[in-house]
């Protein structure tokens, strides 16, 4: 799978599950490893969003280097 379809699919992903708000989460895909950059306002979501990269087909590994902010 390429990394643009890899990329697209996790971000349709976050758009169709409520615990992630997506809006500051930037998806970049390098080969098969998902870096998630940006921030989400809580733990749950961190910990959401990385577990939503990491099921994606052709996804090897995440790098989730969200901050948390309220």
């Amino acid at each position: 799978m390429e990394a643009s379809e890899i990329k697209q699919r996790i971000e349709h992903d976050f758009c169709n599950i409520a615990a992630v708000d997506a809006q500051h989460i930037l998806v970049c895909v390098d080969q098969d490893i998902v870096t998630l950059k940006g921030r989400v306002g809580t733990w749950a979501e961190y910990d959401q969003a990385e577990l939503v990269a990491l099921g994606a087909p052709g996804v090897r590994g995440v790098r989730n280097l969200l901050g948390i902010s309220p």
